[in-house]
């Protein structure tokens, strides 16, 4: 991917996924479509044959394209922070009620540019409840 076809990414599927996060978290698939976006390949969210599936599209990719996985990676966790950690916002309370969803809420907070922030904020707050 060229820097504009990240851009592209970044406005088109990483906005259409993140626009629907609620309806997403809900089924394991979902979850990892967002995860995707943040953590991609994690062990803890994929499974080796995930993975592997994933994989066999790196061939392709890097004879096609002029960056390297880790910039990639780095771009598009940054386009889907902002839209992911304002989703926590206002949609956290009710999430973190599921397992599912709580292990999701704490991978967005800890891997999302911002997410650290927001979580310290968070219990910043709840502390003085």
């Amino acid at each position: 991917m060229s820097s504009s076809d990240t851009k592209l990414l970044a406005k088109t599927i990483v906005s259409a996924i993140t626009a629907i996060a609620t309806k997403l978290y809900t089924s394991s698939q979902g979850r990892r479509s967002l995860l995707y976006l943040i953590v991609p390949r994690c062990r803890r969210h994929f499974t080796p044959a995930q993975i592997a599936t994933l994989a066999e599209t790196d061939a392709i990719r890097a004879q096609t394209s002029k960056k390297d996985e880790a910039s990639r990676q780095d771009e598009v966790r940054k386009a889907a922070s902002e839209a992911l950690l304002q989703w926590v916002q206002t949609e956290g309370e009710k999430v973190v009620g599921e397992p599912s969803g709580c292990l999701l809420v704490a991978e967005i907070l800890l891997s999302t540019d911002g997410g650290m922030c927001l979580a310290f904020c968070i219990l910043s707050v709840l502390t003085f409840l």
